[in-house]
């Protein structure tokens, strides 16, 4: 997974050809930790699709700021005309934070309309 900066966070993420799915996590988060494995299966499941990419939030605190991210775990996905932040269940998983399942429903949402898009 590619770690982004606010150096090299245009470059990768917003000129990317590709689909980004970033996530913002810190290491002295627990909810980012156990996270760390479904986004390892979601990677694998859609690397041909988007590219995967983390931001440490402890580090990071300026792109933080820019992007009006306030809490880690927080998962967005970019195209080079922007980002959104998927959304954030209402009642949390209480190890990782977000929900397999659900991150995985709304990463083949995406590559269903980016296909219909390109067959247009």
């Amino acid at each position: 997974m590619i770690r982004v900066t606010v150096e090299n966070f245009e470059k990768e993420i917003l000129n990317s050809s590709r689909v980004c799915v970033v996530v913002f996590k810190s290491d002295g988060c627990h909810l980012c930790q156990n996270l760390n494995p479904a986004i390892g299966r979601l990677r694998d499941k859609y690397s041909k699709h988007f590219k995967f990419a983390e931001v440490d939030a402890s580090e990071q605190t300026q792109l933080m700021e820019v992007l009006d991210v306030d809490g880690v775990p927080t998962i967005w996905t970019f195209t080079n005309e922007g980002g959104v932040q998927l959304p954030y269940p209402e009642q949390p998983d209480p190890d990782t934070g977000y929900y397999e399942k659900l991150l995985d429903k709304y990463l083949a949402l995406i590559v269903k309309k980016t296909s219909e898009l390109n067959n247009v």
